[in-house]
This record gives C-alpha cells, structure tokens and sequence, in this order.
C-alpha cells in the first residue's frame, strides 16, 4: 500500500526555492562561461584575488564536462530536479518511485559538487563564489529532502530500490533522454574552440623578419613604427584567439609593427597561484627554441597544439622532433636553471605589472584598456595609421636641403693652330744705288 507523506508542503516549497536558486547560480556560471571566451574585456563581479576567482575557475579545462560547460549541465540538472519537485507538489502524487528518483538525482548532484569543490581548491587552486553557492545549495537539498522522505514514513533505500524497479519497466524513457541529451551537446555551440591560432610553420616566412633583443623574441619590421608586446600562456585558449589575430597584423604591415612575446604561464610550476598543468614546460621549450632559431615555429606548434595533443614533457617532445634543430641541446636546455630563470624575470615582471591572468597586450608600452581590447584589430590598425601620418608629416616637415649646384666644368681650351700668314702682294724691290765715282785729283 503506497505511502503519501505527511509533511506539508512548506519543505517542498523550500526545496523548489532552493532548486530555483541554483538554477539561477548555474544560469550566470554559464553566461561567465561564455564570457571569458568571447569578450576580452569582461571582468566577472566575483573576482577578489587568486585564491577566489571565477575567471579562473571558468578558462580551466575542468569547466567543461563531455562537449558542455559543467554549469550548462547544473542548469539540465536542476530542471529535472524541479520538474519532479512540481510532479509532487501535491503530496499525494509522492510516490515511492517519484521519491528514489529525486533522491539519486540530489545525491549525484551532490557528489559532482563536493568532487569540483576538491578540483578547485587543490588543483586549480582558485575558488568560484557563485559555484560555493551551487555546492552549498546542493548540500541542503539532500539534508532537507532526507527530512522530507522520513516524515513521509518511507525508506530511503527502499524508494530508490523502487525507482529503479520501475525504471527498468519503463527503460524507454532513458533511451529518449539519452537521445535528447546527446543531440544537445552535439548542438551546443563549442565556442571554447578558438581554432585560429596560426598554423605551424617551417619558419617565420621569407617576408617577415624576426630577432632576439633585450631577452625577448620578436617578429615583424625591423625599424616598426608600433610595438606590440604580449604576455601570454601557451594553455591559454583567450591568448590562441589573439596571438592569430596579431599575427596577421603582423603580416599585413610587416615593415610597421613588431610584436614581442613574453611569457606569464599560468603554472604553479613557475608562477604562483596558477592553474594550467604544462604552461610553463611550454614557455622553457618555446625559450630553448629560440636559442636555437627556432622560437616562431615552435611557438606556433604551441598554440595549436599545448594543452590539448600536448599533455606531457614526452607528448613534447614527440611532437617537436620533427623540428629541424640540434634536439639534444634542446633537452639539456629545458632543464637547464638559466632557461627556468629567464622565464621567472618575464613572470616576475608581470607580477610587478599586477596581471591578472592572459592576454595583456602593450601598445607602444602603454597597456591596452577593456574598451581597446573589444576593438582589438581596428586599435593597432587605427595605431599603425596614426603613426604612418605622423611619419610622414615629420618627413615633409623636415627643412629640405638645396639641391647642390653642380659643380662648375672648366671651359675647353680651342686648340692652337699656327697663325695663317698673311698673304702679301709682290711689291718691287727698289734697286740698290751705286756710289758716284770719286773725283780725279
């Protein structure tokens, strides 16, 4: 004979309350989710340092469980729970199978908290305010429903026995909601997936230029009217999005702007209060590159592939040997102290910066606001243009000097010829008087 609980409905209400609010938690989660994949400039309200930070919680790769944000599947999660909250809101449709049901789905609920509590605290080493809430939600879910399911006179284990009785009965009901659950995923929109970081290269290409200077690597002009440095982190899906599209910058004015790069993994291996396993693993390989030419090509490899085919030093190195460099020293080289030491400086200086995760680009050696960065490509374009006309207004500026007058040519001297002789007439020659005589004595 089917129990029917003797509770009044004011604990229901405090459960379809409380599943309400973690809704709502859930629904801003995925929206942060969303966020710090697709706008640069967004700062969430709940970040108050690196140990309690929902950004941080949110770009880790624990933030996505089978093809959807973890707070995508809180959101399915407690529609179910309310849509079996509402089926018994009237005690006497509180069956003992409607019971079982809602007790699995509060316990799994909370058991995927407690799990992302650990995964946040020990691993990612930053907690997420609005996901507290969801654990300390789905903690009193089960308290309160336990209380629910005693004053109805039930037995928890039983109910569940029960559930699950008439679930294998009802088999086809599972069959559809795994239907309908993979057709979403499939459908949800993978924005995550910013599959535009450059792809790997031989080189940096003949039309670019690139160099060493100051402990930094760079590429484009030689003598740029820009500069653009970047502080970046190989795991970091954000800084893959932007690097493509500097990059192509680069190549569209490759006698203006000169893009360096410095590194700020998100490690704890090298950076404190980080969260990414291998950024800084990357940044030494990336660094050993460079000693040896090789900085942009492997750098490319990086963003395409760290993190993702890349999970480990051996995955790595598999990967970077068809690199065309001296593979030996690239090892000694990762493990050498003064790779790891000139990684820290860039680290250091971002600390110093006070950055706060990945991206930060300088322009010119001012730091890029929230505003410039939404409008990222028209700001270095609108940048490279001003700084054109300003080149080419100092250019015309510029005194002009005279042209020289060309240097005087001596006249040429005429040859000399001898003097004509001038022609005479024949003029008779007078003749020559003779001496009189002398007188006779």
């Amino acid at each position: 004979m089917a129990k029917q609980s003797k509770q009044p409905n004011f604990l229901w209400s405090i459960l379809i309350l409380l599943v309400l609010a973690g809704t709502a938690a859930s629904g801003y989660l995925a929206w942060l989710h969303y966020k710090v994949y697709t706008d640069t400039a967004y700062q969430s309200s709940c970040n108050f340092g690196k140990g309690l930070n929902c950004e941080s919680v949110a770009k880790s790769s624990y933030a996505l469980l089978v093809g959807m944000p973890v707070a995508s599947w809180g959101i399915l999660g407690y529609l179910i729970i309310l849509f079996v909250l509402l089926t018994g809101l009237n005690p006497k449709k509180r069956s003992a199978p409607l019971y079982g049901g809602l007790s699995l789905l509060l316990l799994a609920s909370f058991g995927m908290s407690a799990a992302y509590a650990i995964i946040s605290k020990v691993i990612i080493g930053s907690m997420c305010l609005y996901c507290m809430v969801t654990y300390g939600i789905n903690l009193l879910l089960p308290i309160l429903f336990f209380f629910e399911v005693k004053q109805s006179e039930y037995n928890v284990f039983e109910t569940i026995g029960e559930y699950l009785g008439w679930q294998m009965k009802n088999i086809s009901v599972l069959v559809i909601l795994g239907f309908i659950t993979i057709g979403g995923i499939s459908m949800y929109p993978k924005y995550w997936k910013t599959e535009v970081a450059p792809k790997p290269q031989a080189s940096t290409g003949t039309s670019l230029n690139s160099g060493y200077e100051d402990g930094h690597f760079w590429i484009g002009a030689e003598k740029p009217l820009i500069t653009l440095v970047e502080f970046a982190d190989y795991e970091c899906g954000y800084c893959k999005f932007f690097h493509a599209r500097v990059r192509k910058l680069v190549r569209k004015y490759p006698n203006k702007i000169r893009l360096f790069h410095r590194h700020f993994p998100l490690d704890k291996q090298c950076n404190p209060g980080g969260f990414h396993k291998h950024a800084c693993m990357f940044s030494y390989a990336a660094h050993c590159a460079g000693q040896q030419g090789k900085f942009w090509e492997v750098n490319d490899i990086l963003y395409q592939e760290g993190g993702r085919s890349i999970k480990s030093r051996e995955a790595m190195l598999a990967r970077l040997k068809s690199v065309k460099f001296n593979f030996s020293h690239f090892q000694s080289c990762l493990d050498n102290p003064a790779t790891k030491a000139a990684i820290k400086l860039d680290v250091n200086e971002g600390l110093r910066r006070k950055l706060r995760g990945t991206p930060y680009f300088y322009l010119n050696g001012r730091q890029l606001k929230q505003s410039e960065m939404k409008k990222f490509e028209q700001t270095i374009i609108t940048a490279v243009e001003n700084a054109t006309r300003a080149a080419e207004a100092k250019k015309a500026a510029a005194p002009r000097t005279p042209p020289r007058a060309p240097a005087p040519t001596k006249a040429k001297t005429p040859a000399r010829t001898a003097p004509t002789p001038k022609r005479t007439t024949n003029t008779p020659t007078p003749k020559r008087a003779t001496s009189a005589p002398a007188p006779k004595r």
